[in-house]
């Protein structure tokens, strides 16, 4: 009930205020939490970038170990993430990701490594929440907001424009596929 009012007054000022763009960037998400395993948020309204800057309300039944991490993933479901060592209280939050190619994220369930070639594949991407105490607290995202250079970038046509095949005992050209 009090996300629900805090929500319902963040859009009153602001429509009060005349402030067009900022409520057009308001994107109210209720969140419930599935602790202890970890709550999954897609944010995929936008091509993920260099950055996810994402404002939160933590509510008073949230776990006193809530921490939260930014991912983004490929079309093949390749998952990349950086976290937050810091808990979050409850409150507001105003978080913010370096995800760019520059930064060090982890890869989770692959050995693939974060670099510029992975930066430029991913089309995908979110929040994710986790606490080690079993919980269902509601969780309230305001609006969130990728920012930076695009890292998703056309695919190009690739054509072989030279082949040397070595040739068989009997002068024909062959090779061995795997």
């Amino acid at each position: 009930m009090r996300l629900c009012v805090q929500s319902l007054l963040v859009s009153l000022i602001l429509s009060i205020m005349g402030m067009a763009k900022a409520q057009e960037q308001l994107r109210l998400q209720r969140v419930q939490l599935q602790a202890p395993l970890s709550t999954v948020v897609p944010l995929n309204d936008q091509t993920p970038t260099h950055s996810l800057e994402v404002s939160v309300h933590v509510g008073e039944e949230a776990p006193e170990d809530l921490q939260v991490g930014a991912w983004l993933s490929d079309i093949h479901g390749r998952w990349f993430q950086s976290r937050s060592l810091k808990h979050l209280p409850p409150g507001g939050h105003l978080l913010y990701f370096d995800l760019g190619p520059e930064h060090m994220l982890s890869a989770e369930g692959h050995d693939a490594k974060w670099d510029p070639l992975q930066a430029r594949l991913m089309d995908r991407g979110g929040i994710f929440f986790f606490s080690q105490h079993q919980s269902e607290a509601e969780l309230l995202i305001h609006s969130w907001q990728y920012q930076g250079l695009a890292t998703k970038q056309e695919h190009t046509s690739h054509r072989l424009l030279e082949l040397a095949l070595p040739l068989d005992q009997h002068g024909q050209r062959q090779i061995d596929t795997g």
